[in-house]
């Protein structure tokens, strides 16, 4: 808390994220000889994908040549220069070519003909006199040349003389992006029209070195699901005990754990347990009263005596992730349970999870840049009901027919055709819909309880640069779902398609939320390679929250 205070406004956000990741850990009492798996992989990784920023740079030129760029010309990005999100994470184009995840930073490469690796220089701001003392070691710039494998280092204010280097007639192609070019450069024609396309082509399919990434943070996000269900399963078996509650409810208040005993209940529904040093040094800040949760959902009456909250999954997930080194997040997880599984998007994660609900964990780490996305759907108790086993196996199958379908050459819209037929078909076939398949088919029923395409290419971005055409080597997600969303079921019902819905049957789903499966696939010139290890199979999920 102290630290808290004394830190820099801009710098709060990431302390407020390290102090809840430690109330966290504190919280569940997380058994401290959890290790990562993965950490001889990890180390094997590093040593195994050296060169993969110099081999992208000579992939993105060799494909800027083949499409008309002149050997007298230069390719120039601009890095971030926000420092607005804590912690910093660089623009993706910008990492591609240069690994480096640090703001203010440009890069340069210079084209050469007789299929020569571009000249890449990197340009980092010089540091101030007290850098040392706020950000700690300085690197000198040959430290930098050689961490980031670039040709040469210059500081940001030796761009002038860099550019005095090069013809005034040479063309300087660059992406256009919300930070401005830097004037030294305006002596160049400068082309912000081709390049674009380029990278897309270029980022799109992966090398061997990506991938080896890709399945890694693919192992750790899988580590982290699995985690996940187990966490959920202890924790509602009370495995950690009552002295680790921190929201009690009412009728609970005798049963706060001996450390807080001497502060007495908050007139509010719930209340923080505190010490007393932590309620004086909120107390000396002027801090709302520590009963006080924000943005934190009231408990429903059939939810868990000692509730389990949608954001303490969240928290475990990222916990996982970080033992592995994949401190960053791919995107926000959503934590979905109940009808929060329906929204696809959701991102509040602050409902108490309910016995019987579903809940939908769509989440990922980031490993070196590299993202993946993984879903899996399970029951909050452990146990599938019959109803849920029934919409699970319903997309479980739908991933399957399309999977076997995925391979060099097929397009994405083939594979979206193929889910939304798969799924019309299992829908049919439960009872949930009626008419012909033709009749379904022209009405687009499938997108009152499908409302997203089948898959994405993922790598540097969640949704990464991706051709409509799958080439072999491109990393993409499989991700049927079947959706049991208030909104849209009560748009249908009023609607002219509600003759195809069997309401008698459909209303008894309503609650389910929805069910996503969500994995991720290298795809081959004969079929494609899953690098996701977390189970999808419900008996495997069931022995998994059971142990």
């Amino acid at each position: 808390v102290l630290s808290f205070c004394r830190c820099r406004p801009t710098m709060r956000v990431s302390s407020l994220l390290v102090l809840c990741l430690a109330w966290t850990s504190l919280a569940v009492a997380i058994d401290n000889t959890i290790e990562c798996p993965y950490a001889n992989e990890i180390a094997v990784a590093k040593i195994a994908t050296a060169g993969i920023w110099r081999e992208n740079r000579a992939r993105l030129a060799a494909l800027a040549l083949q499409n008309g760029f002149p050997t007298t010309s230069l390719i120039f990005l601009t890095g971030d220069h926000s420092l607005s999100r804590y912690p910093f994470r660089q623009s993706s184009n910008f990492l591609y070519v240069s690994g480096a995840n640090m703001p203010n930073y440009y890069i340069s490469l210079q084209l050469r003909a007789n299929n020569l690796p571009p000249v890449a220089t990197l340009f980092v701001p010089e540091p101030s006199a007290d850098y040392a003392i706020w950000n700690g070691h300085v690197y000198s710039k040959e430290q930098l040349r050689l961490m980031f494998d670039v040709d040469d280092v210059l500081y940001t204010n030796e761009l002038a003389k860099y550019a005095d280097a090069f013809p005034a007639t040479w063309t300087l192609y660059t992406i256009t992006s919300s930070v401005a070019l830097p004037n030294e450069l305006n002596k160049f024609t400068i082309n912000r029209s081709l390049l674009q396309s380029v990278m897309t082509i270029s980022r799109a399919t992966k090398s061997q070195k990506e991938i080896l990434l890709m399945s890694l943070i693919n192992k750790i996000s899988s580590f982290a699901h699995v985690g996940a269900m187990e966490f959920i399963a202890a924790r509602l078996n009370d495995t950690y005990g009552s002295a680790h509650r921190r929201f009690v409810p009412p009728s609970s208040h005798a049963t706060i754990p001996p450390f807080s005993a001497n502060i007495a209940p908050e007139s509010d529904d719930y209340h923080v347990p505190m010490d007393d040093v932590a309620r004086a040094a909120l107390a000396s800040l002027g801090a709302p009263s520590p009963s006080y949760r924000p943005n934190v959902a009231p408990v429903d009456a059939s939810a868990s005596p000692d509730p389990v909250y949608e954001y303490e999954v969240q928290s475990y997930f990222v916990y996982r992730c970080a033992l592995c080194d994949a401190r960053m997040q791919a995107y926000l997880p959503i934590v979905g349970s109940g009808n929060n599984g329906a929204v696809l998007h959701y991102k509040a994660n602050n409902d108490a999870l309910k016995d019987g609900d579903l809940i939908l964990v769509d989440a990922a780490g980031e490993l070196w840049g590299y993202g993946a996305d993984i879903t899996r759907t399970y029951p909050v108790n452990g146990i599938y009901t019959v109803e849920q086993r029934l919409i699970y196996s319903i997309v479980l199958r739908a991933q399957a027919e399309v999977v076997k379908n995925v391979r060099a050459g097929v397009q994405w819209s083939t594979l979206n055709t193929i889910a939304r037929a798969a799924i019309t078909q299992y829908l049919l076939d439960a009872g949930l819909i009626q008419g012909t398949i033709a009749e379904l088919q022209s009405n687009n029923v499938y997108n009152i309880f499908y409302m997203h395409s089948i898959g994405h290419s993922v790598g540097l971005d969640v949704h990464d640069s991706q051709t409509a055409t799958l080439e072999a080597n491109q990393v993409i997600t499989v991700e049927p779902g079947v959706y049991f969303n208030e909104y849209l079921l009560d748009q249908a019902k009023a609607g002219p398609r509600s003759r195809f819905i069997v309401w008698s049957r459909v209303d008894q789903f309503r609650g389910t939320g929805g069910v996503r499966i969500e994995d991720i696939y290298v795809v081959t010139s004969s079929g494609c390679i899953s690098l996701t290890e977390v189970p999808s199979d419900m008996d495997a999920i069931e022995k998994i929250m059971q142990k």
